[in-house]
């Protein structure tokens, strides 16, 4: 289970060749990877199709189909069939308090995104908008609040807010966070980001539904995040890292650091993964290939406490 801001992606929101092949060498093995995202299914989107067209890259278990993915900070389990989004499950917050929090959220003059599923709605395009249209290659839809709230009542709640302020301004962010009405939770995806959904929806609640569903169990995941927002799913994962990068907690939380973000952390990580199952296949031939004896013993000793390959 990995995010992909700050984790999968580097700091100009690129997936790097070398990521997507030790992502497809995972994969062929027989490897979910999974991403878990604040950003919603379209913004999602762009990243889940460079990976399933990374080097032999193979598909989930429907033809045609994409791995399941996590979106909108764990509100939408969905994937893309054919190209169409496909809700595997879906927890959108309350209507009323919403409606309640964006009101706060433009009197205290915070840019408001407005999710649901592939809408994205925003009552005015300013600096901070056109910056996350860039980095999500999404539009949005721009719409006066009055409408936005009259709209939104015959659609139903969103799968999350987004409020953003200045760096300088975080203080307002904060505000409206202990402010929360009942039936809504929020978390910090960025300092600047306050990420809003259902009381109880986070990546976290979303994963351990998805492996329940899977009949899976928490050793047989690995998580690696930065984000405090993160944290969910470390609660419920065998194994966690985060990559150098990560908040100062996110890096205490894990079991294990990673190079940055912008230096391979995945890749690096994923191709140690791969060389430690390739050294525990070649232990358990039987004795006597004296070649795969010395390759497998050469493997086992650069296990997890040594640096990652380069």
């Amino acid at each position: 289970m990995c995010d992909v801001d700050g984790t999968l992606l580097t700091s100009d929101h690129r997936v790097t060749a070398r990521t997507l092949e030790a992502v497809a060498a995972a994969q062929a093995l027989g490897v979910e990877v999974m991403l878990a995202s604040s950003r919603a299914p379209g913004a999602l989107r762009p990243v889940v199709e460079a990976l399933d067209d990374g080097p032999s890259a193979v598909g989930g278990a429907v033809v045609g189909a994409s791995p399941p993915f996590i979106s909108s900070q764990g509100a939408l389990l969905g994937c893309y069939v054919n190209g169409e989004l496909e809700v595997l499950g879906h927890r959108p917050a309350p209507l009323d308090a919403a409606h309640a929090m964006i009101a706060a959220a433009y009197a205290n003059q915070v840019s408001i995104g407005w999710y649901r599923l592939d809408d994205w709605l925003v009552p005015e395009l300013n600096d901070a908008i056109e910056r996350e249209a860039t980095i999500t290659h999404t539009q949005p839809t721009v719409i006066a609040l009055r409408d936005l709230i009259e709209q939104t009542r015959r659609s139903g709640g969103p799968d999350k807010l987004m409020f953003i302020s200045d760096l300088d301004a975080i203080d307002r962010l904060e505000a409206l966070a202990a402010g929360m009405p009942a039936g809504l939770q929020a978390q910090f995806s960025n300092p600047n980001y306050l990420e809003i959904t259902a009381a109880g929806v986070d990546k976290g609640s979303t994963l351990r539904a998805h492996l329940t569903t899977q009949g899976l169990t928490r050793s047989e995941v690995l998580c690696v995040g930065d984000g405090p927002n993160d944290l969910g799913m470390f609660a419920i994962a065998g194994l966690t890292a985060a990559p150098a990068n990560a908040r100062p907690q996110v890096l205490a939380a894990a079991d294990l650091a990673v190079t940055a973000n912008d230096e391979d952390g995945i890749a690096r990580l994923l191709e140690l993964l791969i060389q430690i199952h390739t050294a525990s296949t070649l232990a358990q031939r039987p004795a006597g290939d004296d070649h795969d004896r010395r390759h497998s013993q050469h493997a086992r000793a650069n296990d997890g406490r040594r640096p990652l390959p380069r």
